[in-house]
C-alpha cells in the first residue's frame, strides 16, 4: 500500500481474510489509488484515496471498485453505480461472482 498505507492496509487484510480468492497488493506509485489483484481472475479492487470527495480533483475517489480488466475503464468505473461505500459490500460482491 502506497497512497494510504495505514488505512488501505487495513481494507486489504479484511478483503484477505473474507475473500473467497486471494489478492495481491498491486499498488503502483503512478496510480491514482491503491489496488488489490487477482491474476487468475484478471481482476482489481481499487481502494479509497480520500476519505472526502473532492469535487475539484477528478481523481479523488472515496469508494471502492472492481475492475475486471478485459472489459472496464477503471477512472469510468468509479462514477458509475458499480462502486462501492465499504470494503464489506466489495467483498460480498467478489465472493458472489466467484463462488467456490
Amino acid at each position: 500500500m502506497i497512497h494510504r498505507p495505514t488505512k488501505n492496509a487495513k481494507f486489504f487484510e479484511y478483503i484477505k481474510i473474507h475473500s473467497k480468492i486471494r489478492f495481491e497488493d498491486n499498488s503502483w506509485i503512478n496510480d491514482a489509488s491503491d489496488s488489490v489483484y487477482n491474476e487468475k481472475h484478471n481482476v482489481s479492487i481499487y481502494l479509497p484515496n480520500a476519505d472526502k470527495k473532492d469535487e475539484s480533483n477528478p481523481q479523488c475517489f472515496t469508494t471502492f471498485a472492481i475492475s475486471f480488466h478485459d472489459t472496464i475503464d477503471v477512472f469510468k468505473l468509479q462514477y458509475e453505480d458499480k462502486v462501492y461505500n465499504n470494503v464489506e459490500e466489495v467483498v460480498r460482491e467478489i465472493n458472489k461472482i466467484f463462488k467456490p
